[in-house]
Formats: C-alpha cells, structure tokens, sequence
C-alpha cells in the first residue's frame, strides 16, 4: 500500500477527502458562516488573554473586583482640588470632540451640496455622510473622487456612441476553418 493516495473511501487516520468548496445560496448564509467564524476567533482569542490569569489561579471577576477597588483606592487619596481638574479636563475634551464633530458635519454638509452628481436627467447632491476627510479641500477631493467613480459606473446621460462590430457584414460561411483538412476538402475542393 505504499505509494497509494486514499482516494478518500476511509475515515482513519491520514484519510485524504476530495475537495468541496463552500457555496452560500444567500447573503444570509455568507454573514452567518463569517459571523460564527468571528465569534469563534473572538472566543479563542478572549482565551488566550485570560490564561494568564487562569495560570495565576485567579478568576476574572476576582481580577476585575482588585483593579476596581484599586482604582477606588487610588480616587479616594486623591486631593478634591485635582479629581475637580480631572473631571474639567474629560468634560473639555468630550466638548471638543463634539464640536470638532458638529464643524465637520457642517462642513461636509456645505460641500456636499455644491457637489452634484449627474444620474439619468437629474443632478442631485452627494450626500455629506459619504464624504471623508477633515479639511474642506480633502472633502472636495474626496467627493469629486466618488463623482468620478458613479458616474464611471451608471455611464454617459443618452444613447451610446456607435463602436465598431469587426463581424459585421459576415455571416461566417465565407471562412474557412484553419486547421482542418477535410472540411477545406468538402468545402473548397481542396485540402489548403
């Protein structure tokens, strides 16, 4: 039996299986399969970050309780005067962050609208979520980039220009297959 493949026919071990591929008949199929692999890699990699605890004999919950009251510990040392600081500085920085959003909101919002796109016979705007960028001009470069990309997709607005059919004119009988004596014979009396 040396040299011989299993043709799969076993189910010991070494046992070779023929190949069959995976097909999904919906999309529902496609996201479920993805999605179990994702929770599974989710899962061993959640495992892999807690073996460290788990080869120190401790349970998560026992982890997370310390790091809490730590963390309370080290609040209740703290002078009032800088847990007032803290708290300012969080409360200034989600501020920024949410005015940096409503400017860039604004903004894209304001060259979305000059920047239309031409589909069928209407013109319509782009809208400001599509467009990605922090500075006015990379929101104009970005939006003339997705400009070029729709209308490389739905075409030119009309009829399309003619092109050139090579085949046109010829039914096919005039040709002569190439390669094939017999059928040059019956067909032209000759064998070239």
């Amino acid at each position: 039996m040396s040299g011989e493949t299993d043709t799969g026919k076993g189910s010991g071990e070494g046992a070779v299986q023929p190949f069959k591929p995976i097909t999904y008949k919906t999309q529902e199929e496609l996201d479920a399969a993805f999605s179990e692999r994702a929770n599974r890699a989710a899962q061993t990699a959640k495992q892999e970050a807690l073996k460290a605890l788990t080869d120190a004999g401790v349970s998560v919950e026992d982890a997370l309780a310390a790091y809490n009251a730590q963390k309370t510990a080290e609040d209740a040392k703290k002078d009032p005067a800088v847990k007032e600081r803290e708290r300012a500085e969080r409360v200034e920085r989600e501020l920024a962050e949410y005015k940096a959003r409503e400017a860039r909101g604004k903004l894209s919002a304001e060259v979305a609208k000059t920047l239309k796109v031409k589909v069928g016979n209407t013109e319509t705007s782009l809208p400001a979520e599509l467009l990605s960028g922090n500075t006015k001009d990379e929101l104009v470069e970005h939006g003339k980039a997705l400009i070029n990309f729709i209308t490389g997709i739905v075409g030119q607005v009309g009829p399309r220009s003619p092109q050139h059919n090579p085949l046109q004119g010829q039914n096919g009988e005039d040709r002569v297959a190439a390669g094939d004596p017999l059928r040059n014979y019956f067909q032209t009396g000759s064998f070239t």
